[in-house]
């Protein structure tokens, strides 16, 4: 398989997925017999063409393929970090960063204010001893009942956390006269199929779950029922990041991965975090390429992305799997 031939499969596995022209303004794709075709215009753009745009990169803009057609849409394409860099589109797919490659990778660095550094092969994961890393997962919309009284409060978290918790579930339908440990209070499609993976790495590793009422919950931390979605702009700039930095450190992890939706506010937190600065590798396992039914699929398929990353399957990711090693 040449160079172009992966980024091809690549390009073909984020049909759906929004990019955007140097302008600034945003676009999907589908692929149609061989052809890219993109959301706003009617021009069918040949695979051969972005064969050749491709041969020509370093670019610095879409002036430089002004011969080609559609030239804003080819360099969008191919200057997308996504397309660029190492990504990982299907089981054994993925192979080594060639010279080109990293070419590609660097024409794509810097286009986005925020996000990933840059995207890698899932054999990035291979390396990493999920026992030994701090794993992060997002809470769900479904929520089990019930649970057991409350006890004396454990005070897990650092007080910003702790009233920014309450200021949120004070808005929210929150009933915490039943508490059950967070990992199974949520019950939505990532639980389902990251189980029983998810119940060994509780045991066994050190997983934490990004929540829209909680902020941050250790997985074993007993919690409420609430009814409240992850929204950023609800909690203190900068203070989930600084706890996710503070609870890598507290579990003497040197390596995170996480695992959410790619446009998520889940994803927003984790690309802001400074996981670089505080000397800590992280990653972000995301989904791309589902163009219908997303809202069950994707997590679906990031359940099956922890199971196979835990139980160290690394042939066994779903279609579409996707590695960011933020910043």
């Amino acid at each position: 398989m040449t160079d172009f031939d992966v980024v091809w499969q690549r390009i073909v596995m984020l049909q759906a997925e929004t990019f955007y022209q140097k302008t600034g303004k945003p676009f999907t794709y589908a692929i149609s017999g061989g052809c890219v075709v993109p959301s706003t215009t009617n021009r069918q753009l040949a695979r051969s063409q972005f064969a050749r745009a491709y041969e020509r990169v370093p670019l610095r803009g879409p002036g430089e393929l002004q011969d080609l057609q559609g030239p804003s849409y080819l360099f969008a394409i191919l200057a997308d970090a996504r397309v660029a860099a190492g990504v990982h589109v299907a089981a054994g797919a993925a192979g080594a960063v060639t010279p080109r490659q990293e070419a590609a990778r660097s024409l794509a660095s810097g286009r986005r204010e925020t996000g990933p550094e840059l995207l890698v092969t899932s054999d990035a994961l291979s390396v990493i001893d999920p026992q030994r890393a701090l794993l992060v997962v997002t809470c769900s919309a479904a929520k089990a009942r019930g649970g057991q009284p409350p006890g004396a409060a454990d005070e897990y978290w650092p007080p910003a956390l702790r009233a920014a918790r309450s200021a949120v579930l004070a808005g929210s339908e929150y009933d915490a006269s039943r508490l059950l440990p967070a990992w199974r209070r949520y019950t939505g499609t990532f639980y389902q199929y990251a189980r029983p993976a998810l119940t060994e790495a509780v045991a066994a590793g050190h997983v934490i779950i990004i929540s829209g009422g909680y902020g941050l919950a250790r997985a074993e931390e007993p919690i409420g029922w609430y009814d409240n979605a992850m929204r950023p702009a609800d909690w203190p700039a900068g203070l989930i990041e600084s706890a996710l930095i503070g609870e890598a450190r507290r579990s003497g992890a040197e390596t995170v991965v996480a695992f959410a939706s790619s446009t998520t506010g889940y994803a927003r937190l984790l690309r802001r975090a400074p996981w670089h600065n505080a000397g800590i590798a992280a990653h972000l396992v995301t989904i791309a390429g589902v163009s219908g039914g997303a809202m069950v699929e994707v997590p679906r398929r990031l359940g099956l992305a922890f199971s196979a990353f835990w139980n160290k399957q690394h042939d066994a990711y779903p279609p579409g799997t996707i590695v960011e090693q933020l910043g």
